[in-house]
């Protein structure tokens, strides 16, 4: 029932325009454009002329396009201006400094889109495999950005066992394309020339506690 949508992107990042235009095309698609939109940098230059011009034209929701620091100083700078607002975030987004920056009770309700399945997701094999390896190798918890390097790292390592003695970055990329899709336990990708890996898109909003729920 969203109608009128603003983002807030980085300027001087490939990433921000990127990310920006594809929210532009998305919207688009459902015969919506952005009421505002407004760029600051990626040191987090220009963020309170983000706040007031955004504000000013009274989003039902904002998509933030930035990375984790600038997009949690955002969060804090915006809320208590408007409590209204629901929040987007990328899964570039790492939501523990998210947290620790913006406090429980203005990040409680952010969403967050994911690329991978919720680490707690134990039903699923690749999301046991890396939850075991974590447990016998790392002193942290699992995490959707440790799920997914670990996705990129096996996938990687399972290239580079048939590179033979050719490990340049052209041959690597070939051997991904050639592979065509890859079932990775309930996690499928694709580098073929006609995908560009995975299409597994979740969101999960931040609970009371701080956590991404499912």
């Amino acid at each position: 029932g969203l109608k009128k949508y603003a983002a807030v992107y980085s300027a001087d990042s490939s990433y921000g325009k990127a990310a920006l235009q594809a929210v532009e095309e998305e919207l688009k698609r459902h015969n919506i454009s952005l009421a505002s939109k407004y760029q600051i940098s990626t040191e987090g230059h220009g963020m309170q002329a983000a706040v007031q011009a955004l504000s000013a034209t009274k989003p039902q929701a904002i998509i933030v396009l930035l990375d984790s620091l600038p997009a949690a100083q955002f969060v804090k700078d915006y809320h208590p201006v408007d409590w209204g607002v629901a929040m987007f975030g990328l899964s570039r987004i790492n939501v523990v400094p998210l947290v620790e920056i913006v406090g429980l009770n203005l990040a409680t309700g952010m969403m967050i889109s994911q690329v991978v399945p919720h680490p707690s997701s134990l039903t699923i094999p690749l999301v046991r495999e890396h939850a075991g390896l974590m447990k016998r190798f790392r002193e942290e918890a699992p995490s959707h950005v440790t799920m997914e390097g670990f996705i990129a790292a096996k996938m990687l390592v399972e290239t580079l066992k048939k590179a033979g003695n050719d490990f340049s970055r052209n041959h690597i990329a070939a051997l991904l394309k050639e592979r065509g899709g890859v079932e990775m336990g309930g996690y499928y990708v694709d580098f073929s020339s006609s995908n560009r890996g995975s299409n597994y898109v979740d969101v999960n909003v931040i609970g009371k506690k701080g956590k991404l729920l499912r």
